[in-house]
This record gives structure tokens, C-alpha cells and sequence, in this order.
């Protein structure tokens, strides 16, 4: 995370190096421009237009930065910073968080075997005793929510399942079951966009697809969802993706709000 808590600096954004050059960096800003080009935009949907408008502002912030030595000069003393302090307080917590994960999976597991054995209502009270101990566990809320739901109650399945989302904002089973959620109580605006997430996380989700089919979410190209594998390196998605990929690909790993 840089100075202005973005979850990347602005040589990530650019993507040069920490000693790139003046040229580097036009040359990188040269390249995002020619990759959102107004007219490369056309035809995506309204949804993926904000997240690209939303890149480029960025892009442009960090080269007018980047550019200027005396305004880079400064930004680099204040990612240092930052970057050793977090780095500080990484290693301070890890061995506690590591601990409170594990009391966490512990209780989760526990919870998971006594709803199979079909007693739901001890279940529930598990990981609402799990919570209510500090083990924020993403998987925890995210079950109590799925919970919920299958008992009928979706106002608390909604509310446990933005809760994981919010610890873990790419768990995928999280938006599915949020989706279900708001179909089953119909709020369809609310299932299309959760649905919409899914495929952000996953855009080849067959479920999510079909889904929006049904729902008739015709703001979506569902007949052009871009593949995505999460190991393939930056060169090759450069050379083989859609301009949608990319900016999906781009978003996915951005932790910021605008998933609200």
C-alpha cells in the first residue's frame, strides 16, 4: 500500500521499476494511454467504464508524480516509510494472527461438523460464539451468513455475508451466496451486481452467468466474459487478453470501496 492508500504505488501503477528512468516512465505512460483509448472502451459495459475511468485517473496521478523529481523525490521518502513500518508491524502480528487463525478454523470446523450432523440452531451458535471471541474468520461469517439463509432468515445472511466480504473481499462463495440471498427476497438490482462480482473474481463462473441469463442483465457482454488464470505472468496476459481482462484482472487485486 503507497502513502495515499492505494493497494499499489504508483510504479506499480505504471508498472516500471523503482529507479525507472524519465523515458521509462513516458514510455509506460504512453503505453497505458494507448490501452485505455477511449475508443478501445466502447462497448463495455457501464460497470467495467467506472473501473477503467477509475484506473486512468490513477495512471495520470502517478505519472505527474513520477515525472517531477522533486515530487518523486518525496513520494519515495514516504513509501519508504511506509513500506518499513508495515513491514514492522508485519512482523509484530504475524505470530498472533497466525495463532488466531488457527482458534479460528478450529471453531469454524467444529461449527461445520455439528450442522452436517443436522443440528443447525448449535451451529449458528458456534460461530456467533467464534465471532463474538475476536476469531474474525472471512470463512466463519461467510458460513453463519449461508446459515441463515438456509433457516430463512436473509436479512442476517446479508449482513454475515457483506461482514466476510468486507474481512475477504475476493471470496467468491461469499458473493454467490449474497446473490442467492437477494434473488430469494427479490431484490434483483442487488442479485445482478453480486452476481456481477462473482464474475469479476471468476469471469468464466458458469453459475453467475446463467444466473444473469435468467435475470435478463442485458448492461453485461455475458457472450464475451474473458478467461482468467491466476498464474499467468503479466507478459503473456499483455499479449493475449482483452482490454476487459485486463481491467478485470487489474481490479481484482485493488481492495479498495468501490464494491459497495
Amino acid at each position: 500500500m503507497d502513502p495515499s492508500g492505494n493497494q499499489r504505488d504508483y510504479y506499480q501503477v505504471l508498472g516500471v521499476s523503482r529507479d525507472a528512468t524519465l523515458l521509462e516512465i513516458e514510455t509506460a505512460m504512453e503505453r497505458k494511454q494507448q490501452e485505455y483509448d477511449p475508443e478501445k472502451l466502447e462497448g463495455l459495459g457501464e460497470r467495467l467504464l467506472q473501473l477503467a475511468q477509475r484506473e486512468t485517473d490513477l495512471i495520470r496521478t502517478a505519472y505527474e508524480v513520477l515525472k517531477d523529481p522533486q515530487k518523486r523525490q518525496r513520494y519515495d521518502r514516504q513509501l519508504d516509510y511506509q513500506n518499513k513500518r508495515s513491514n514492522r508491524s508485519s512482523k509484530e502480528n504475524s505470530v498472533s494472527n497466525q495463532a488466531m487463525r488457527q482458534r479460528a478454523e478450529v471453531a469454524n470446523n467444529r461449527a461445520i461438523e455439528v450442522w452436517e450432523n443436522g443440528k443447525h440452531d448449535e451451529a449458528i451458535e458456534l460461530w456467533k460464539k467464534a465471532i463474538q471471541k475476536g476469531l474474525h474468520l472471512a470463512e466463519i461469517y461467510n458460513n453463519l451468513g449461508s446459515a441463515y439463509y438456509y433457516c430463512g432468515e436473509p436479512k442476517l445472511a446479508v449482513e454475515y455475508l457483506h461482514n466476510a466480504i468486507e474481512i475477504e473481499p475476493d471470496l467468491m462463495e461469499a458473493y454467490s451466496k449474497l446473490a442467492e440471498t437477494y434473488q430469494s427476497i427479490g431484490d434483483t438490482e442487488a442479485a445482478i451486481e453480486s452476481w456481477y462480482q462473482v464474475l469479476r473474481i471468476d469471469p468464466a463462473c458458469t453459475d453467475a452467468i446463467e444466473h444473469l441469463r435468467q435475470l435478463n442483465a442485458e448492461q453485461y457482454d455475458l457472450d464475451n466474459i474473458p478467461e482468467y488464470q491466476e498464474n499467468q505472468n503479466s507478459q503473456t496476459s499483455a499479449r493475449g487478453s482483452t482490454l476487459m481482462q485486463k481491467i478485470v484482472n487489474t481490479f481484482k487485486n485493488l481492495t479498495t470501496s468501490f464494491l459497495s
